[in-house]
């Protein structure tokens, strides 16, 4: 528990958009920046799909980065552009 805590105080204090999901495209984790900037806390976001999440969608985005990095294990970096809360476009970095 006190690595969590740790962790978690950690990511809190990068001001990117953090967010971890599991191969299900469940949400499993999200920092403080991530929380702030679409205005919500963790017990609204943990356990949800990330494309319902992020695009209001009832399925896997076309191209989905997350999907090609969970298919493809050797992918260790993408760039993809999401238009998320328009005008205003968020580019995401999936690791």
């Amino acid at each position: 528990m006190k690595s969590e805590t740790y962790l978690k105080a950690a990511f809190d204090g990068i001001t990117d958009l953090i967010f971890i999901m599991d191969k299900d495209f469940k949400i499993t984790f999200t920092n403080k920046a991530f929380m702030e900037f679409f205005g919500v806390d963790d017990n609204e976001i943990v356990g949800k799909k990330c494309y319902e999440i992020l695009h209001h969608r009832g399925d896997i985005c076309e191209d989905c980065p997350g999907e090609k990095s969970i298919e493809y294990k050797d992918i260790k970096f993408l760039l993809k552009t999401f238009l998320i809360l328009e005008p205003q476009v968020v580019l995401f970095e999936v690791c």
